[in-house]
């Protein structure tokens, strides 16, 4: 190539090359573009299915937390309880004297339940003392005062209203509290 003051123009890589080389480095050089191009084409398609992929990732983390705490909602609700069966005769308020063992067997577990009540409480268990009454068994006798459904009906309801605001109650089996 000549330039216009007459000047020989080489282009730079180009001295001394014949034509069919520069034609050979011009097809190289395309080669060279379109893998270059098919090389980038297939990095988007991972950096998308990696976008994918974070994105699946993400709402199965967010699946697993809502099922964490639906989890959590789940034991909360289903209020544990400890329900401890006791007598009127553990009262230390009423203990006019007598059935001194009995006595002692009922207020060891109305101090029981008391005691698990405040330990418990932060982990979300209620605790309550309860008295069946005076029940028509082989112990209460025929001159007991109710009937042994009658109490275990009480007893129940009784165990349902347990929650956090009555733990370390003691109660009877129709709801009459029972002082300590």
């Amino acid at each position: 190539l000549v330039a216009a003051d007459g000047d020989a123009l080489v282009l730079p890589g180009t001295a001394g090359t014949s034509l069919a080389q520069e034609q050979q480095a011009l097809k190289d050089a395309r080669r060279q573009s379109h893998e270059a191009r098919d090389r980038a084409a297939r990095l988007a398609q991972q950096a998308s299915a990696a976008r994918d992929a974070a994105e699946q990732a993400r709402r199965r983390a967010a699946a697993v937390a809502a099922r964490i705490q639906q989890a959590e909602a789940d034991i909360q609700a289903a209020q544990a309880r400890i329900a401890i069966i006791a007598s009127a005769m553990g009262s230390q308020e009423r203990a006019p004297g007598g059935s001194y063992i009995y006595r002692a067997s009922k207020a060891a577990a109305v101090n029981l339940a008391r005691n698990l009540s405040r330990d418990l409480k932060s982990q979300g268990i209620s605790v309550g003392a309860y008295h069946p009454g005076w029940v028509r068994t082989d112990m209460g006798g025929s001159g007991a005062d109710i009937s042994v459904d009658d109490s275990a009906r009480g007893l129940i309801a009784r165990f349902a209203e347990l929650d956090a605001a009555t733990t370390g109650c003691f109660r009877s089996y129709d709801g009459t509290d029972i002082p300590f």
